[in-house]
């Protein structure tokens, strides 16, 4: 019986912020202190809503 190993995948974590009000949505690099439904600010779109953490996931490199 042959045992295959499987390859190491390397993976790039994001972080996905979106504003409550207008909706806008930004990716970006992740960094250590992120979390989901963190407030980061206000958004630089409508300028009136607060741009929340809504989504950390990872990307595999090919």
């Amino acid at each position: 019986m042959m045992f295959s190993r499987k390859k190491q995948e390397i993976i790039n974590p994001y972080t996905v912020e979106q504003c409550a009000l207008c909706n806008a949505v930004k990716k970006k690099k992740f960094a250590e202190d992120d979390y989901v439904f963190k407030t980061i600010g206000k958004c630089s779109s409508c300028n009136n809503g607060t741009v929340l953490i809504s989504k950390i996931y990872g990307e595999s490199v090919k």
